[in-house]
């Protein structure tokens, strides 16, 4: 074998003799690298790499953090939930509501002021309003003034001619009105009513005092009237004398004077007598004088309805066991347009013995009965079998009916209520007969 042996030679010029001032395996960090960057916006810790990312850094920590879109808020339920949010988070609303101490609209927007930390703080939320805003005045953007040529008048009117429809346009219209108007000094005496004249100057007095509604009292004499421009204590034709409260101005005779008001009386009216008045009283004439009486349908002799009687709950009814009687004039009828009920069971008859009616058109469900007279010398109970055994004036006698003879034969009825020798009592011809 051979073997060659030829001289190792290095590689020139273009070798790496060092890196940073470090040779061998070399691991270069930022360390060890300087940065050529001066700093203006941030404060390096030194002028290698490394310094400058740990000023970089510093100063991040130092910077809001921007608006970040998370997107609709319902602030009506409250969702999505903010407990967590971020500062810079930013929600628009949804879905109107109250919530967070505050109103939102649709379209407002909710912003995180600053990290909430698991639990909602409303002093970290701010509400940027987008619905009350004005957009426009008149349709005019800007800063806008506006005067009367741009505000629109509803008013159509009828009493002067508008120059335009804005409100200028009508306050022209008004202005140049008044300049056909006369005035209370420079008019025709025909325009208007002068105070000098005492309304001599109408047309027609007669037809002024009737639309004051004066009458002929504009031409009675001085005397009846009370007459001033003034209040009621300058009126030569009344004299008031050390008034006092609740006094009043009645005339006596000769003069208007001033004097107390009895009680209960109707200011002290000489015709009008009032005693111990009480509460829903009125005044009523009894055909001499006038008096205090308790309202009464029976101060009205012959009453009539204008319309129904409704009882409002209450019972037509009577005193002192007296009748009350619905007596229809001449032929009319008794319509009742509902059922004939009596206010307790068994308790009530229609007709007695000696007033009967004399036809009856309906169905039966009951008794068919008559009165007789117990002539059996013994009471007799509610279910025998009787037979007529004689007659008591108008009114039959009955006895205990047995089927062993004839005497006491045939039955008539069964008794409807027990009842004691030589007493009354009522048989049962025909239908029902309980308990």
């Amino acid at each position: 074998m051979a073997i060659k042996a030829d001289t190792f030679t290095g590689g020139g010029g273009g070798a790496v003799d060092s890196v940073n001032g470090q040779t061998g395996v070399v691991v270069v960090s930022g360390d060890d690298i300087a940065a050529d960057h001066t700093a203006s916006n941030y404060t390096a810790a030194n002028a290698n790499v490394d310094g400058h990312l740990s000023g970089i850094d510093t100063k991040l920590g130092t910077l809001a953090t921007g608006l970040t879109y998370q997107g609709a808020f319902n602030a009506t339920t409250g969702a999505p939930s903010i407990a967590n949010s971020s500062q810079g988070d930013l929600y628009v609303i949804s879905v109107a509501g109250t919530i967070y101490g505050q109103t939102w609209a649709v379209g407002d927007h909710l912003l995180i002021n600053a990290d909430m930390g698991g639990s909602v703080d409303n002093a970290k939320i701010d509400k940027i309003d987008n619905t009350d805003q004005v957009t426009s005045v008149n349709t005019q953007t800007g800063a806008v003034v506006l005067s009367g040529n741009d505000l629109a008048a509803d008013h159509s009117a009828s009493n002067y001619t508008a120059a335009n429809a804005n409100i200028d346009g009508h306050l022209s219209g008004i202005d140049t009105k008044f300049g056909t108007l006369g005035t209370a000094s420079t008019a025709a005496s025909t325009d208007f009513l002068q105070v000098s004249n005492n309304l001599s100057d109408l047309n027609n007095a007669t037809t002024a005092r009737s639309n004051l509604g004066l009458g002929t009292a504009a031409t009675s004499a001085s005397t009846d009237f009370l007459a001033s421009t003034a209040g009621i204590d300058d009126l030569s034709d009344v004299t008031i004398t050390a008034a006092a409260n609740g006094e009043v101005i009645s005339y006596n005779g000769s003069a208007w004077v001033n004097s107390a008001a009895s009680a209960g009386s109707l200011a002290g009216l000489s015709d009008v007598t009032i005693t111990a008045p009480a509460s829903s009283e009125y005044l009523r004439y009894n055909g001499s004088a006038w008096v205090d009486a308790a309202l009464s349908i029976a101060d009205d002799t012959s009453p009539q309805l204008s319309g129904d009687l409704d009882t409002n709950g209450n019972a037509i009814t009577s005193a002192s066991n007296a009748n009350v009687s619905i007596n229809p004039d001449g032929t009319g009828d008794i319509s009742i347009g509902a059922d004939l009920i009596p206010d307790a069971d068994a308790t009530h008859t229609i007709g007695d013995e000696d007033n009967r009616y004399i036809s009856t058109y309906s169905d039966l469900n009951g008794a068919i009965r008559f009165k007789a007279k117990n002539a059996q010398g013994a009471q007799i109970t509610k279910g025998q079998a009787v037979y007529i055994s004689g007659v008591s004036g108008t009114v039959p006698e009955v006895q205990l009916a047995r089927a062993n003879s004839a005497s006491t034969m045939p039955a008539f009825g069964l008794v409807y209520a027990t009842a004691n020798a030589a007493a009354d009592v009522e048989i049962v011809t025909f239908g029902n007969l309980t308990d």
